[in-house]
């Protein structure tokens, strides 16, 4: 993901059918909770695991990996010259650069994770395919992934200094 040197296409100058790099800053009126932590966000990837013995019976106990979880709601992306609407649900998305926060689950710690996630106020870039009719954007544009099979791209490139909680 070499999304900080590719040329960067103001909001207003994007055409549909083909593949941009968007930057802009971060705008939801809805925001998800992760579970088992209290953030709040826009958009999370999560990684957990578990420590439980070895394989082998008398192993010495490891960590294994319980599951991943992605979860959010649609975004906006807005910079000087218009909005873009990014739809993360049903399409995979690349996470670069995002807050993160790990921690550990229960009171015996036998279960942690690491989150990825972004918040209002974030500034991100885009790699992805423009359409027409985007549900929440006043252009009427959205971003999705490429109809290559590709990952949506997106690198968070500041993070707002809100709270997570």
């Amino acid at each position: 993901m070499f999304l900080r040197f590719r040329k960067k296409t103001p909001i207003s100058a994007l055409d549909a059918g083909r593949i941009h790099t968007i930057e802009g800053v971060v705008t939801s009126p809805d925001s998800v909770p992760v579970p088992d932590t209290r953030i709040k966000c826009v958009y999370y990837f999560m990684f957990s695991e578990v420590y439980r013995k070895g394989p082998r019976g008398r192993g010495r106990p490891l960590w294994f990996v319980e599951g991943q979880r992605t979860g959010g709601t649609g975004f906006e992306v807005s910079d000087d010259t218009g909005t873009v609407w990014v739809s993360t649900a049903e399409q995979p998305v690349d996470l670069a650069g995002a807050a993160r926060e790990s921690g550990h689950v229960g009171k015996k710690g036998r279960r942690r994770y690491s989150v990825d996630f972004i918040r209002n106020g974030d500034t991100v870039r885009i790699r992805g395919e423009i359409e027409n009719g985007g549900t929440g954007a006043e252009s009427g544009l959205s971003i999705t992934s490429p109809q290559s099979g590709k990952a949506l791209e997106v690198l968070v490139r500041k993070i707002s200094q809100k709270d997570s909680a």
